[in-house]
């Protein structure tokens, strides 16, 4: 990876390594076949997605980048490697048999003619398959219903997408935050910024609250930094920049932690990536797994390079959301904070709290007061000692980057209470909460979210979370725990947002 605030020419220099890598290996891609193993679309196999891909990779490059000559020159060769791949006789079969594969593999197509690659014979397949009637007969998902018309977009540039029917169907106008959604529901939260823009070509409609989903963004990449998934975390940051978003404290650090993986290693792996099994695999096949689990994570690299070479790039848009914050906390505090103290008075029976979490782990001290950075760090470290999947790649990526300011303490703290709230691990929730609130930690939308679950887990007696919900753990010293933490981080939050 490569510094927001390197040269253009460095950018572009990084960006030309990937389109030649890229066009290097599709030109191994017939034996690279029998070992990518295969995709869960029955018509699209996984050699199809790598072309598809390759394809849009080009096409970004070319609408952000193609200005400078050495871009431009491997977008050329990337095209002339992919275009008799794209446009095989098998994929003009699939076509007649199955219209529908026009929205997936007519993109390649779609994407070469916008290059300026047109193939009479192959748009005559696809066109015959849209106007068809047959293209529609499946239920496809809002983002994909995007991508499908992106797609005829392309194919049709004389009659521009509309989205505003499908926005409020979408992830991006449910006020999503990681605490609730699945990798997979992430990942649709990151296309419909790609869609709806035309990967960056466009502004996104006026109907699009994008200041709703800038704090989706932002709450989902702190979450990703943490699990080394340097795939979501990519195309997360490439949301925000095809939004124009401002470049938040998120931003800079998830950059940051992708420079530093890639300068470690040299690539950017995908999760599925297994050092382990890769010495285990034959030497001859190596390059074909190194490729199955690197290429779209370095593709992601590469379209985030163009969208930094995008000539006369338009003012960033701005977030309203951080200021309606404080308001929209009290209001729904000031009831939290009075039924949680009189749901608490309920356990005044119950044994003295035993300082013990959820987990019968030890809980964490309160950090000392020693600068709130140092906090939030040594409340990080305590909560790294205790899950072992988590990584700390971020932290290292802010000690070489010298990334100490106060904003960035904030991303550090909205991935502890999302893992731990993803976790269900209440009592290091609540406690991690209170802790932040008391020492200062700038109010953010994850800390408004993660007091809204930790008030849904309160039930009628008193007990926080479904392990107490049970009568019989209703007098334990844990649920005593949890339930005074949740009193204590709630009025700790209240009271921190209120004098602000």
């Amino acid at each position: 990876m490569t510094s927001w605030n390197e040269s253009s020419e460095g950018i572009a220099a990084r960006l030309v390594q990937i389109l030649d890598a890229a066009t290097q290996n599709l030109g191994r891609l017939s034996e690279y076949e029998d070992l990518l193993g295969d995709a869960e679309d029955p018509l699209v196999s996984l050699c199809d997605k790598v072309l598809i891909e390759s394809a849009i990779l080009a096409l970004v490059a070319h609408e952000h980048a193609g200005h400078s000559r050495q871009v431009s020159e491997a977008v050329g060769n990337l095209a002339n490697v992919l275009a008799p791949q794209v446009r095989s006789e098998r994929n003009k079969i699939l076509l007649m048999r199955y219209p529908r594969t026009a929205m997936s593999l007519g993109i390649g197509h779609a994407a070469l003619e916008r290059l300026g690659c047109g193939y009479c014979g192959f748009r005559s397949a696809i066109m015959s398959a849209l106007q068809s009637g047959h293209v529609d007969t499946l239920e496809r998902l809002p983002y994909r219903e995007m991508e499908r018309r992106w797609v005829e977009a392309l194919l049709r540039p004389e009659e521009p997408a509309v989205f505003d029917d499908l926005l409020p169907q979408s992830i991006a106008a449910r006020s999503p935050h990681p605490i609730y959604m699945l990798a997979v529901d992430i990942y649709a939260l990151t296309h419909v910024p790609m869609f709806v823009t035309g990967f960056g070509v466009h502004r996104p409609p006026a109907s699009f609250d994008v200041s709703e989903i800038s704090g989706a963004l932002d709450a989902s990449i702190s979450w990703a930094l943490f699990s080394d998934n340097f795939d979501l975390l990519a195309e997360l940051v490439l949301a925000a920049e095809f939004l124009n978003l401002p470049r938040s404290p998120y931003q800079r650090l998830a950059w940051a932690t992708l420079e530093l993986a890639w300068s470690e290693l040299g690539l950017l792996t995908a999760p599925s990536f297994e050092l382990a099994k890769f010495g285990e695999v034959p030497l001859g096949d190596r390059p074909a797994y190194a490729f199955r689990h690197v290429y779209h994570t370095t593709y992601v690299a590469g379209m985030l390079y163009a969208s930094l070479l995008r000539p006369g790039r338009e003012g960033r848009c701005a977030s309203a959301r951080t200021a309606e914050i404080g308001d929209a906390l009290l209001n729904a505090l000031e009831a939290g904070v009075r039924r949680a103290a009189e749901f608490r008075s309920r356990f005044q029976s119950v044994a003295p709290s035993s300082g013990v979490s959820a987990r019968g782990e030890a809980m964490p001290l309160t950090p000392s007061d020693s600068g709130l950075s140092d906090c939030v760090m040594a409340l990080v470290d305590s909560w790294l000692e205790r899950d072992t999947r988590a990584t700390r790649t971020p932290l290292r990526a802010m000690e070489k980057a010298a990334l100490d300011d106060a904003d960035l303490v904030c991303v550090l703290a909205d991935g502890l209470l999302t893992w731990t709230a993803r976790d269900y691990d209440l009592a290091m929730l609540a406690h991690a909460l209170e802790v932040c609130a008391r020492i200062g930690v700038p109010t953010t939308p994850t800390m408004v979210t993660v007091t809204e679950f930790l008030l849904g887990q309160q039930v009628a007696s008193g007990a926080i979370g479904a392990w107490f919900v049970n009568p019989s753990h209703g007098r334990s010293a844990q649920a005593a725990d949890v339930t005074g933490g949740l009193a204590r981080a709630l009025v700790s939050v209240y009271q921190r947002t209120r004098d602000t």
